[in-house]
């Protein structure tokens, strides 16, 4: 695998931080592929994907802040969809890069949802991967609390053996992929190992919104409420793939099938035996993602 690891600095609210990208390709080719990863994941895992479009595509991979080699923020308010999409949008502007088609995972999906609702003309097409323009709060509350849990081990295999039970659900075979995964997701700081994510990346949702998000399902007042897409979802008019892990909690099939139905240029397709969220590296997804790009 050929790539260049890259960074560009920018001065954020709590000051300056480096946002990191592995990237892939001609940097002459005006044909960009930009691949934003899940929550607690980083753009390492588009390594295999992205080898397989390299002679096609220019491919970005960018370490959302918080995340991988980008810097933590400072005042972790700001860990938020706003900073996120702002700081996709800077990366841009200073690589002069004019459109993309997009690769997102999970929170990916849901950056790339906001901007191609808020500047039509930047995303050309858009693979969302296992997220869709409704969430459910139980879901949620599965996510935050394994992100949000025990992050630091004493050595690599407790640390592997820990990322490995959480992410069960993404489907991931080849020991290959499960080495590829913990090589990049760990990392050792003063003898203890880490997981490569600020696990301020999750902030407690405010009581306030815990209750006025649940007023018409009381059973779960104090928990995640659901969460509503649907005002970026009806402004997406780039052709979409969706992908869905048959057993995913995220993508429910009800909504799946709703998003298939709802009149845009929308192909869908549904991945046997996985969980949130299909992690795109065996041959078979990159194929159905390749296909459907090219």
């Amino acid at each position: 695998m050929v790539f260049r690891e890259e960074f560009v600095t920018l001065e954020g609210k709590d000051g300056e931080r480096k946002l990191a990208f592995t990237s892939w390709g001609d940097k002459g080719n005006d044909k960009v592929l930009f691949c934003v990863h899940g929550l607690s994941r980083n753009g390492r895992d588009f390594d295999f994907l992205a080898n397989s479009l390299k002679d096609n595509y220019r491919v970005i991979c960018i370490d959302v802040a918080g995340r991988g080699n980008s810097d933590r923020i400072k005042d972790k308010k700001l860990y938020n969809y706003d900073t996120y999409v702002k700081d996709v949008l800077y990366l841009l502007d200073k690589l002069d890069i004019k459109s993309v088609d997009w690769v997102g995972t999970s929170m990916g999906g849901i950056i790339g949802m906001i901007i191609a609702a808020k500047k039509t003309d930047l995303i050309n097409k858009m693979i969302l991967n296992d997220i869709g323009y409704h969430i459910s709060g139980k879901a949620l509350d599965r996510i935050f609390d394994y992100v949000g849990a025990k992050t630091e081990f004493n050595s690599y295999e407790e640390a592997s053996r820990g990322l490995k039970a959480r992410m069960m659900s993404f489907g991931v075979s080849e020991d290959e992929h499960w080495q590829h995964i913990f090589n990049h997701s760990i990392e050792e700081k003063n003898g203890v190992f880490v997981y490569r994510y600020d696990k301020d990346i999750v902030q407690k949702v405010p009581l306030s919104y815990r209750i006025i998000g649940n007023l018409k399902n009381p059973k779960r007042i104090g928990k995640c409420p659901d969460v509503d897409l649907s005002k970026f979802w009806n402004l997406v008019s780039c052709p979409v793939l969706l992908i869905a892990g048959e057993k995913s909690d995220i993508l429910t099939e009800d909504v799946y099938n709703k998003m298939l139905s709802s009149g845009k240029e929308i192909d869908g397709v549904r991945i046997q035996e996985v969980g949130h969220a299909p992690m795109l590296m065996d041959e078979e997804q990159i194929s159905l993602v390749k296909k459907w790009l090219l």
